[in-house]
């Protein structure tokens, strides 16, 4: 990784702990003391070999430490907070001589969601705002999107598809348009102890709108993974990614590979 990626790691890991403590302290003291409360403050720390998103990496292939707090309401609502250490190999002199670059990326969103009537039908409806401080001046790569998901569970499989739709995506590149469709299979193990097992699936569609016309607008990424869980201590998620665009377009981020995760929800 080197020392500037270490560097860097340590910067995002500061930023991430720092935004979980803090908003956990605004929220968790009259949160928390009510028994009862109508309100909910959940966590989650991942460990990865690669941060993945759409089918790119966003570390340039390095590790990532990962983190987020999530507040909601028993009627359906929430808002949360995630961050991430990235790398987009972008470091950059600017005009006053000072020097920046992409280390981290911080994510707020919010939503309402729900069941349709008690039934196997969920619903939700939310935007996620994108934001990576520090990065080059003109880079443009904050941006934002509203979406919406619907999904089954029929008890032997849960299914899912979403629609997300943003205004001025990543980098300016203007109006965007992602279709992730998904599916998620519990894997019996018939001894009833603390560990389960799943295997999943994911494929989307990237469209974007206000691309030139000699500029290859979409795109589909798919990722297939197995997950074990053990209750109340941690995931692990070993999983694998590709896109259908060339290597040669993008770099080396967005070919085949296998991810592993170890994330903790609390």
């Amino acid at each position: 990784m080197g020392k500037k990626g270490i560097i860097m790691n340590r910067k995002a890991f500061g930023v991430i702990t720092s935004i979980c403590m803090g908003l956990g302290l605004l929220v968790a003291g009259p949160v928390a003391a009510e028994e009862g409360s109508d309100w909910e403050i959940s966590g989650n720390v991942n460990l990865t070999n690669d941060y993945m998103y759409r089918g790119f990496s966003q570390t340039d292939g390095d590790f990532a430490i990962q983190g987020g707090l999530d507040v909601s309401h028993s009627s359906g609502f929430y808002v949360g907070v995630w961050g991430s250490n990235i790398d987009f190999l972008d470091q950059t002199i600017e005009l006053d001589g000072s020097t920046s670059s992409s280390s981290v990326e911080i994510d707020l969103y919010g939503g309402f969601g729900g069941d349709f009537s008690n039934s196997m039908f969920s619903y939700d409806v939310g935007f996620i705002y994108y934001a990576y401080p520090g990065s080059p001046k003109g880079s443009h790569y904050d941006f934002y999107e509203f979406g919406a998901t619907l999904g089954a569970d029929f008890g032997l499989a849960s299914v899912s598809i979403g629609a997300w739709w943003s205004p001025d995506f990543f980098g300016g590149i203007g109006d965007s348009l992602y279709i992730p469709i998904g599916i998620e299979i519990p894997i019996p193990l018939g001894n009833g102890g603390p560990v389960s097992l799943s295997t999943s699936a994911n494929v989307a569609f990237n469209k974007y709108f206000d691309l030139g016309p000699l500029e290859d607008d979409t795109y589909i990424n798919w990722d297939i993974g197995l997950t074990v869980s053990l209750e109340d201590w941690f995931d692990v998620d070993l999983r694998y990614y590709d896109t259908d665009l060339p290597t040669m377009d993008c770099k080396g981020i967005c070919d085949s590979r296998f991810v592993v995760s170890v994330s903790r929800s609390f």
